[in-house]
């Protein structure tokens, strides 16, 4: 009875053992991460997150040895240069269509227009407008970053950028640009409220050994926009593989009116028609935090969000909403 009792007890330990070991960390585990690896929730309170572990990575920092202040012009004639916002007293902005023979702006004239900015290349752009609520407090992303992607000379790449809700003026951005035969691959936050408005860039590189590979994962890093009700500002936030936490990487207590209410997820390229051989680019997991009577997290399924695109017939890349409008994908 003993030797029984004994072998009982030995089979409930095994038991609970192989449970621990094959249970998963998550029901969001996306199916592309590797076995073993813990899946972070994104985070509701900034309470919740650690300060920047890895300040000197930030290529915008003025204290970081690697400081390059020339980056803070990054994407002139682009819709991040300051001089690209068309202004109307009162808020908001009014572009114009493309006309395609001469390649250029048809801005329509408003008495409130108060600067105009003349963008010298295509812009085109795919991905999901997400409907702003006065109680979205956060937003979470998982995107692709390429430590190979190549654009043509004076092209850029913002793919995928993810904008704040609510005013908000923080928009992440993964960042591919070629000038004078030198690709910058960044993954960088631009302030709408600021002039410059690039505060932060961390160079996606290479070598598995630099920064960047704390917070990239099969390809892809984890990021957050949340807003601090005590200090009344925006920050944005990485997750760090490394130590399991996630980062504050900036904050603004600036507004802005680019966008609104509402916010995005996108894909956009300016170019000038010298396509690339572009890789899979992908946003998934795109999801908002409703702070309501019952607060909690969303996919942007349609009830959320839709679909944002402006693309000319020359567009050569083909695109889909694999799950409507949280989980896109551009690819050549």
């Amino acid at each position: 009875m003993k030797k029984v009792s004994k072998l009982c007890g030995i089979l409930l330990v095994l038991t609970l053992l192989l449970t621990i070991v094959v249970a998963p960390v998550s029901a969001e585990q996306p199916d592309d991460v590797p076995v073993g690896i813990k899946w972070p929730e994104p985070v509701t309170d900034i309470s919740q997150t650690v300060p920047d572990s890895c300040p000197r990575a930030n290529l915008l920092n003025p204290e970081s040895p690697n400081y390059k202040p020339a980056l803070h012009n990054m994407g002139k004639g682009t819709r991040f240069d300051p001089e690209f916002i068309l202004t109307k007293k009162g808020g908001g902005l009014r572009d114009g269509p493309v006309d395609q023979q001469w390649k250029g702006t048809r801005i329509y004239g408003d008495e409130n227009l108060t600067a105009v900015f003349s963008d010298p290349v295509d812009h085109q752009w795919i991905g999901t407008r997400i409907y702003g609520d006065e109680n979205l407090t956060a937003v979470f992303a998982r995107q692709k970053s390429w430590k190979s992607l190549n654009v043509d000379e004076d092209e850029w790449l913002f793919a995928p950028t993810l904008l704040g809700a609510n005013y908000c003026p923080l928009e992440v951005v993964t960042y591919y640009h070629k000038e004078s035969g030198v690709m910058k691959r960044l993954w960088t936050i631009y302030d709408h409220s600021k002039t410059p408005g690039w505060q932060t860039a961390i160079e996606i590189e290479r070598d598995d050994n630099a920064a960047w590979s704390r917070y990239n994962l099969s390809g892809y890093y984890n990021t957050e926009l949340i807003w601090d009700e005590k200090e009344q500002k925006w920050w944005a936030c990485l997750y760090n593989w490394y130590t399991a936490a996630w980062e504050r990487k900036y904050s603004s207590s600036g507004t802005h009116e680019y966008n609104g209410h509402n916010l995005w997820e996108e894909w956009g390229m300016y170019d000038n028609r010298r396509y690339p051989d572009l890789k899979i680019i992908r946003a998934k997991d795109l999801r908002v935090y409703i702070d309501d009577a019952t607060p909690d997290w969303h996919k942007v399924t349609p009830s959320y969000g839709r679909e944002l695109k402006s693309l000319r017939s020359h567009f050569p890349y083909d695109w889909v909403w694999v799950k409507e409008y949280y989980y896109w994908k551009v690819y050549g």
